[in-house]
């Protein structure tokens, strides 16, 4: 099938168009032509879709593509082809190679204008290849000169910020230095609507809560990478999204949890590099050792063992060995153990510490006992004689030392008894008096839902009535003669009734949610969104997922309330034009973000002002959750809260 697609391909490529047909641009090299550039360079980008699935028909493709080019002359496609080159050697993990193409690409393409712009992308596979073969600051050095070049010819540099970023995690370099450039990347990936940069953006921000332990920040970032390469259609976004999660829940020590996450990825590996393929097959293997289903996990880890091998990767290779002498150390296969462990050291032994050491002795000693059964038992003998001419010599001794012994451990227990005991009379002490600020909050709010809808109401009735009757009398005048004077003073009249009027609603609107809650939470919150964004010029986009009419009244409103006054912060202080408020309903967690591309603003000197999110904080309180709020001067503002629904 494939070599039928490949004979389509050519027969499109290299077909030459008559003389009736125009806008076709002809080099021609000592009597040799390549017709159509453009259709050339497209004829390139085919070949890079057929890299992941059809890599034989790729490199055949690029091969002819090549040969025409340089028979030509044609030093710009010339350069393109060589780029596609070395990304098919990055995905087969032929780095070598792939390094040779993309110096000869880089060459051909800075001698003309237009492969000049395609520099910073090349360098920038020159910089992940260097990252693939572990040469950190080779790779880190490669990332710089793209974006130096890329703000020359005037390119957009999101994805070498976000390959820079994960050089420097690589290295284990803090937040501090990672983080800039991330948010560089997520910046301009959004301006550009560049979502499979901004997909590893957030796949590269989750690490580094990771490695932090940072739990429910890596989750949240892992899971919004996987939100937006679903909507998006990414599949190879997908797979690193959902091995990450798999990991992220087997370091926690839930394996079940895991492997429903790395069982989806690895029906996506066909969309996956081969060093995200094995990264995904090595964390599979380790859930499955944990989960004690040795069968499935000798399947996966040798699979991982020979591709790694077949590919010649010395990372990927190394980390097969450790985690096949794990596999083999729980199936007391202690031969193959030692073997693997002694090849995961021959390959790394500047990483080889002290635990992996103690691992392979412990191997190696088995393995020893196995094959000096007879005199082991031998040696074990007589030493047992031995231990029994002492025993009856000390056996009076050691009556007296472990009734000592007893006495103190039950006098130790004792005393932990009784200062564990204090600690749960303390704890419960503090339980009750959370539970009783609770109450107190809670009692608060709905006197304050109360007074609203009382208020509300007879702002409706009362005032609103008034304001429609005047507005009636109005009308009536409006029939009658009056001078042009009299008619300015009218017109203006009835302007400050129907703005009076206006804000009436408004007003009625934020007090009353109940009215717009019979319907659905969502519809109340988009409702409010829409009003304000239209009123205040703000494009504010609302997501719901999740089945929130499951929640009680109380939370409802609340939820609404939060919403209400953070939205109402933007429209007032933010100066936004963007807005975005989300709600995730993954029972039992409840989560909501609000952010904004507004000024931002400088935490420290609100908290010292004491303004900001005291309401916002007492009914997130109120509920049983936490906030957390992002922003500086001039970057906006984001605002996470998350909710334990019930616990």
């Amino acid at each position: 099938m494939y070599r039928f697609l490949l004979l389509i391909l050519c027969l499109l490529l290299f077909y030459k168009p008559g003389r009736g047909q125009t806008g076709t641009e002809l080099l021609k090299v000592e009597g040799l032509v390549v017709s159509d550039t453009t259709g050339f360079i497209e004829g390139v980008k085919k070949a890079e879709t057929l890299t992941d699935r059809y890599a034989d028909s790729a490199e055949a493709l690029l091969d002819r593509l090549e040969q025409k080019a340089r028979l030509a002359g044609y030093t710009y496609g010339l350069g393109m082809v060589l780029a596609a080159k070395g990304l098919l050697y990055i995905r087969q993990g032929k780095y070598e190679r792939a390094d040779q193409v993309l110096r000869s690409s880089v060459a051909f393409l800075n001698s003309t204008d237009a492969g000049r712009k395609e520099l910073p992308r090349v360098i920038a596979m020159q910089g992940n290849v260097y990252y693939w073969m572990g040469l950190f600051d080779k790779a880190q050095k490669a990332f710089y000169k793209g974006i130096n070049i890329a703000g020359q010819v005037n390119v957009n540099p999101d994805f070498i910020y976000n390959r820079l970023a994960g050089v420097l995690i690589q290295m284990n370099r803090g937040r501090e230095t990672v983080w800039p450039y991330l948010d560089l990347a997520e910046i301009s990936a959004m301006r550009y609507n560049n979502y499979l940069v901004l997909c590893n953006v957030y796949i590269n921000k989750a690490v580094v809560f990771s490695r932090e332990r940072v739990w429910d920040s890596s989750l949240y970032y892992n899971n919004k990478a996987l939100t937006l390469a679903r909507e998006q259609g990414l599949m190879a976004s997908q797979h690193l999204a959902l091995t990450n999660l798999g990991s992220l829940h087997l370091e926690q020590k839930k394996p079940e949890k895991a492997l429903l996450y790395l069982e989806e990825a690895m029906t996506l590996e066909q969309y996956a590099d081969q060093n995200n393929r094995n990264y995904c097959m090595s964390t599979l293997g380790n859930a499955y050792i944990q989960l004690q289903q040795y069968q499935k996990a000798e399947a996966v880890l040798q699979r991982q063992y020979r591709e790694a091998m077949a590919m010649k990767q010395g990372a990927n290779i190394r980390e097969a060995h450790y985690n096949l002498s794990l596999l083999y150390r729980s199936l007391s296969d202690y031969k193959k153990a030692y073997e693997h462990a002694w090849g995961y050291i021959t390959l790394n032994d500047a990483i080889a510490g002290e635990e992996i050491i103690n691992n392979v002795n412990q191997h190696e000693a088995a393995f020893q006992v196995m094959e000096k059964d007879k005199k082991i038992v031998e040696a074990r003998l007589l030493v047992a004689q031995k231990e029994k001419a002492l025993e009856r010599k000390n056996r009076w001794i050691t009556m007296i030392v472990a009734g000592t012994i007893i006495s103190l451990l039950i006098a130790v227990f004792l005393a932990k008894s009784y200062r564990h005991k204090q600690r749960i009379i303390q704890h419960k002490l503090d339980d009750l008096e959370k539970q009783q600020k609770i109450d107190n909050l809670l009692a608060t709010i709905e006197g304050e839902e109360k007074e609203r809808t009382r208020i509300a109401g007879e702002l409706h009735d009362g005032i609103g009535g008034l304001i429609s009757a005047a507005k009636m009398n109005m009308g009536f005048l409006a029939e009658s003669n009056y001078t042009p004077d009299q008619k300015d003073v009218y017109e203006s009249t009835m302007d400050i009734l129907k703005e009076a009027g206006a804000e009436l609603r408004m007003t009625a609107h934020n007090m009353m949610p109940s009215v717009f809650l019979q319907y659905s939470v969502l519809e109340a919150i988009s409702s409010f969104c829409k009003y304000i964004g239209k009123s205040r010029k703000i494009d504010i986009d609302v997501r719901g997922y999740g089945n929130f009419e499951s929640l009680s009244e109380h939370f409802r409103i609340s939820i609404y309330r939060v919403i209400q006054e953070l939205v109402h912060n933007i429209a007032k202080h933010a100066q936004a034009e963007h807005a975005l408020v989300q709600l995730i309903f993954e029972e039992p967690i409840l989560s909501i973000t609000v952010e904004d591309d507004g000024i931002g603003f400088d935490k420290e000197a609100q908290a010292a002002k004491g303004a900001g999110l005291s309401s916002v904080q007492a009914r997130v309180e109120s509920m049983g959750g936490s906030i957390n709020l992002d922003t500086s001067v001039g970057n906006g503002t984001s605002v996470y809260i998350e909710i334990e629904v019930g616990g």
